[in-house]
């Protein structure tokens, strides 16, 4: 098996070539990282285990927006035609 893009993919051992996709196989990424309590080692996506397993992301949190005092000058006319 190997990481590809949101899930995993089954590859040929010999020669790597890839066979199919395991949601394929009726097994889905977020499926096995419950089941294994775990992501596969290497994903490139590994907010998705934490998803997955129900944990918090990691980071700083995004800067909430504020919005400023509207102005005579921000307002706008709606013109119906």
């Amino acid at each position: 098996m190997a990481p590809k893009g949101g899930g995993l993919v089954l590859k040929d051992g010999t020669d790597g070539r890839e066979l199919c996709k395991m949601s394929a196989l009726g097994l889905s990424y977020k499926e096995m990282v419950q089941g294994f309590e775990g992501g596969f080692p290497g994903h490139p996506s590994s907010s998705m285990a934490d998803y997955a397993l129900g944990k918090k992301r990691a980071g700083a949190p995004k800067p909430q927006r504020r919005s400023k005092p509207s102005t005579e000058e921000d307002d706008f006319d709606i013109i119906d035609e």
